[in-house]
């Protein structure tokens, strides 16, 4: 790398000397030029000493010793010049696992119990101790095992800028979704699970990023409750959401959930109704491929508050099920790995 800088270094010097001494060759030299030195500077080479050279020379070896200290190191640099990819970096290197990705959770009988209005920021709950963090397997989430079967997610339209759910009615949905699903314990709500805010801190950003590019295969996988309103179906997360946990993950790939494996519930709120807007929804994407999906999301009249999802979750959707299949492959590769293991310890019990 310091090589590199170093050479990049020197060849913008030529670059520049260049561009000056082509402007200079049509400047005519004065009678005196071959007998004064001191023109040198003006019509030779620019950039170039003539004369005492040595405080140039003693300045200038600095100079190249701290572009190659900056040069060796990088990584240095890249912590302020790049802080939330350095954050990630270092959020992987305590242990963050794509394979097993951690999320906040709010415990399901905290959200029965809440008496505010609405459910409170992220970190507010977090702040006084509301939330709890967990990691989701995806190999046995994807098999319909282990915690997955006991965790609620919320796929809802941010009503305002600021705050999803202005009047109560979403809590109060989440709320009678709880009372007849008692065997539900963690409810993840982006607004109170997810870091919010412009003041959020560069660590904060790394984690909401993570888990942003994780979240679609909760949603694959997990409980879904739908609060569904008028404009549900004009955004891209809701309609991407709602397309998700419509399917189930199989080793073949995603394909449209029986009604056996259903794993949505659709609660309407403000002016959705069940015989228009439900089944609007439903016959909009719940039986489409993910070619299909790609073709309904990418459409102008399918909103996002930030550009930059869109075009990083569009060619995920049409590599979905490549992702699906890969994560089945995994766990077939772990079960076969404890078996070996199981078969070893079984053959030799003395030497465990």
């Amino acid at each position: 790398m310091g090589l590199t800088l170093v050479t990049l270094i020197m060849m913008l010097y030529s670059f520049v000397r260049l561009l000056i001494i082509v402007q200079r060759l049509s400047v005519p030299r004065p009678a005196a030029y071959f007998d004064r030195t001191d023109l040198m500077n003006k019509y030779e080479l620019p950039l170039t000493c003539y004369g005492n050279c040595i405080p140039i020379f003693f300045y200038s070896r600095y100079v190249l010793y701290f572009l190659i200290v900056l040069a060796i190191n990088f990584d240095f640099l890249k912590k302020y010049a790049f802080p939330v990819e350095h954050a990630i970096n270092e959020l992987r290197s305590q242990g963050w696992d794509d394979d097993a990705p951690s999320f906040y959770f709010i415990p399901a009988k905290w959200v029965c119990a809440c008496g505010t209005k609405s459910l409170p920021r992220m970190q507010t709950l977090r702040k006084d101790g509301h939330l709890e963090k967990r990691s989701v397997p995806l190999a046995s989430a994807f098999h319909g095992d282990g915690i997955i079967k006991h965790i609620l997610f919320v796929s809802h339209r941010w009503e305002e800028p600021g705050q999803p759910d202005v009047d109560g009615e979403q809590l109060k949905a989440i709320k009678a979704y709880l009372e007849a699903h008692p065997d539900i314990e963690w409810v993840w709500f982006d607004y109170s699970s997810m870091p919010q805010g412009d003041d959020r801190t560069v660590m904060e950003k790394a984690e909401f990023q993570l888990m942003l590019a994780a979240i679609a295969d909760l949603y694959l996988t997990a409980h879904v409750l739908i609060l569904l309103d008028g404009s549900y179906a004009s955004r891209f997360w809701t309609l991407t959401e709602a397309w998700c946990s419509m399917q189930t993950a199989t080793p073949e790939g995603l394909r449209p959930a029986t009604k056996a494996e259903r794993r949505y519930t659709i609660s309407c709120i403000h002016n959705a109704t069940a015989e228009t807007t439900e089944k609007g929804l439903v016959d909009l994407v719940s039986k489409k491929a993910p070619k299909e999906m790609h073709g309904i999301l990418e459409k102008p009249d399918v909103n996002v508050t930030n550009a930059k999802d869109k075009a990083t979750m569009l060619p995920k959707i049409l590599k979905i099920n490549e992702h699906v299949i890969e994560t089945f492959e995994k766990q077939v590769k772990i079960n076969e790995h404890v078996i070996e293991t199981f078969d070893n310890v079984a053959q030799d019990p003395e030497d465990h």
